[in-house]
């Protein structure tokens, strides 16, 4: 996950009706799913998939709807909603025609891969169809139009709601709410579900809700930025593609000045958008998420904007916009401030430290919440309190109200609350419902399921972050 990436784009031509775009991303937010044909049982994929991730130069005709793929010496053209195709002008009969959706073209894969010489696989208990692009293998998640499931009643001898929806539906957001847009307040469930129009929403990290700042415990990470750290807690991660990463993570984030990541011109921080203790050694950064700005008494604030160090202050500091605030303190001011001055370059990177994933699994990942502890590994009951720190008897025993989340195999995804159960009941519930890895979530008064307008459990408490979906 490394900062100051580069968009390049370049338009070819337009004249006659028709439009060519050939798009080169170096980094990518685009998020494409394919659909399911049901009729012919075929997958049909954005014309956006072909150009952006084939490397296919795709022009487009509103007058005709007609579509033209070109890649090195083969011209494919299509018509919406014809079956007639044709491959370097000889007609072709295809099973599934062009279609146009929401104000997007869609394609048969098979058809244009074929046709481009490309070789297509299908997984079928991921339901992604995978294209072997000359040295390039790309996936795509296939939606296979499954309804979600809105349950109230008993599961596994615990009273429940819950939600098992389609990590498969191309139409599904996921994405981390934050109390009233800044890390370290607090908003009602309601509010900050209705803020971003969820149909579904459940309670996130713990936080500290007994003093004044609110501060996160977990993981957070919204639209691919790190917005708090937590150690050593199970986290659950969202890629673009739906896709579900589970796993204990302990993020650090990594940083260099003008080019030199050795020790002379390395850097670190600890914690990320945290309240300061006061006057010990800390090394903090601060991003927009933290709000307008940041003030501390002691230490040196090195204000970092479009990649390249603005001041060095201390006292009341606004947070740029398009770059964000070092705070060193102690001993991290003692060894790292003297890297910096104004117009130093600075770039960092997270090491996600994970226990069993990979590092590139996290870099993939673009929505995250951390909690704890585990609760269902590779299908069977795997109660992380001890592997993850957790002495408190009110988690490691007693039962209490609890939100729990999980994955199948079959990549739905499961959402729970109940008024009342133990870590083993909560894990046993999350397992009947199929979940293949789960893990709870912050739990008391906190905890809280919101769905289609509503809180159907409402927590008792503001609270401080939710992971929300809309469908």
């Amino acid at each position: 996950m490394r900062r100051n990436l580069i968009f390049k784009f370049t338009v070819l031509a337009s004249f006659l009706g028709w439009f060519s775009l050939v798009i080169s991303l170096e980094h990518s937010q685009a998020r494409e799913f394919g659909y399911l044909e049901q009729t012919e049982n075929r997958t049909l994929v954005p014309i956006r998939f072909i150009s952006e991730q084939l490397g296919a130069e795709v022009s487009w005709n509103a007058d005709s709807q007609a579509v033209q793929v070109q890649h090195n010496d083969t011209t494919i053209d299509l018509t919406i909603g014809s079956t007639h195709a044709y491959i370097n002008g000889e007609q072709q009969t295809i099973d599934v025609s062009p279609q146009l959706q929401q104000g997007r073209t869609y394609v048969p894969l098979r058809f244009i891969n074929d046709g481009l010489g490309f070789t297509t696989s299908w997984d079928a208990s991921n339901y992604i169809a995978t294209v072997e692009n000359e040295a390039d293998t790309i996936e795509i998640t296939v939606d296979q139009g499954r309804t979600s499931e809105h349950q109230n009643g008993t599961v596994s001898g615990i009273s429940a709601n819950y939600s098992i929806i389609d990590l498969t539906n191309r139409h599904l957001d996921i994405d981390l709410g934050i109390a009233e847009d800044n890390v370290g307040q607090v908003e009602q469930l309601p509010s900050l579900a209705s803020r971003h129009q969820s149909t579904l929403a459940v309670n996130g990290t713990f936080f500290d809700a007994y003093t004044e700042n609110n501060d996160p415990y977990g993981v957070l990470i919204d639209k691919e930025e790190l917005l708090h750290i937590g150690r050593d807690r199970t986290t659950i991660g969202f890629t673009d593609q739906h896709k579900v990463v589970m796993d204990v993570i302990s993020p650090r984030v990594e940083g260099s000045t003008d080019g030199d990541d050795s020790w002379s011109g390395s850097w670190y921080t600890t914690w990320v958008n945290r309240s300061s203790s006061g006057g010990g050694d800390e090394s903090i950064m601060y991003t927009p998420a933290y709000g307008d700005s940041v003030t501390h008494q002691s230490g040196q604030q090195i204000v970092i904007e479009n990649g390249t160090v603005q001041e060095i202050t201390n006292g009341t500091t606004s947070i740029p916009r398009n770059g964000y605030i070092l705070f060193f303190d102690g001993s991290p001011a003692e060894q790292m401030l003297d890297r910096f001055s104004v117009g130093t370059e600075v770039d960092y990177s997270i090491d996600f430290q994970a226990d069993t994933t990979e590092q590139a699994e996290w870099e993939d990942v673009i929505t995250a919440v951390g909690a704890g502890p585990r609760l269902v590994r590779a299908g069977q009951i795997d109660i992380g309190t001890k592997a993850e720190g957790f002495n408190d008897p009110s988690i490691t025993q007693q039962a209490a109200a609890r939100s729990a989340i999980g994955v199948t195999s079959d990549r739905r995804l499961i959402v729970l609350a109940t008024p009342s159960a133990s870590m083993q009941q909560l894990a046993q519930a999350m397992q009947s419902l199929g979940a293949e890895e789960a893990m709870n979530l912050d739990g008391g008064a906190s905890s809280g399921l919101y769905r289609n307008g509503a809180s159907v459990v409402s927590p008792g408490r503001p609270i401080s972050n939710a992971l929300l979906f809309n469908e």
